[in-house]
């Protein structure tokens, strides 16, 4: 006989929302313990999320309502600047923005430019300025967003760190590990090392294409990992040779070179396959 349909409060609702989001319990035993669908229990999480930051007076919608059009008209995926307007990305209140991108299958790039980055409080030049400041906001967007919980609470949504370079990765991946395995209660929604994050498959990085420490990156983060960025048209591009450049990389196999020029870009790219 099948069971009555029931209304539940919002007020439930959130309580079963929020004890997902802890994550004490696998979504069995919270459909268990509240009675109630599994389906249930997956949709409501995502609802928070998704308007999370109304709480706080954010209510996002603007960046949503930019993500739904963007996907309306063909666009494949979303760009953040890196330096993020002096926030965190790992942050509630960018919560509706992810959730929105995990909903329509857009995956999430991150770029880094001139402006409110790391080095211009520093040095008057612009050599000092883009020396650090790529690689260096990547960095801190790769912390707040991995310690922040962003792909343990949206766990289908892809991320890539661009233009860069893919150097830093293996060095920060090590940092993180090692400031996580003492300070674990001020990440607590993780559930693994972040190291096991940033190789999850789910999260990318872009390489330069005269990059010497591509193959050493390949063999620390895996082989789908790590794609092709051609830095067109910026005045630094090695364009138009920067594919020549990369593919007479003899350190790299023609297996590798595929998954960089190829397969990764389109695994993150997903309209592209």
């Amino acid at each position: 006989m099948r069971r009555p349909r029931r209304n539940h409060s919002a007020l439930f609702k959130s309580k079963v929302a929020l004890a997902a989001i802890r994550g004490d319990k696998n979504l069995a035993e919270l459909a268990e313990q509240f009675e109630i669908h599994p389906t249930q229990v997956t949709q409501w999480k995502a609802q928070l999320l998704e308007r999370a930051a109304e709480a706080f007076g954010e209510p996002g919608s603007a960046a949503v309502k930019e993500v739904e059009r963007a996907a309306s008209i063909g666009l494949i995926g979303v760009m953040l600047a890196a330096h993020a307007h002096g926030k965190n990305l790992g942050e509630p209140e960018f919560y509706p923005l992810y959730a929105a991108c995990e909903r329509l299958d857009m995956p999430v790039a991150v770029h880094a430019a001139q402006q409110d980055c790391e080095g211009l409080n520093r040095f008057t030049s612009f050599i000092g300025v883009h020396s650090v400041s790529h690689p260096f906001e990547q960095m801190v967007c790769a912390t707040g967003m991995i310690l922040g919980g962003i792909p343990e609470l949206f766990p289908r949504l892809r991320i890539a760190y661009l233009e860069a370079g893919c150097g830093w990765v293996p060095y920060w991946m090590w940092r993180l590990d090692e400031e996580y395995e003492k300070r674990k209660p001020e990440a607590p929604l993780l559930k693994a090392r972040p190291s096991e994050y940033m190789r999850s498959g789910r999260i990318f990085y872009s390489c330069d294409p005269d990059e010497e420490m591509i193959d050493y990156v390949m063999d620390r983060m895996g082989e789908a990992a790590i794609f092709y960025a051609s830095d067109y048209p910026h005045w630094d591009a090695l364009h138009p040779n920067s594919v020549k450049v990369l593919m007479e990389n003899r350190s790299l196999g023609d297996k590798r070179k595929k998954k960089i020029f190829d397969d990764n870009p389109r695994r993150f790219y997903t309209a592209l396959a």
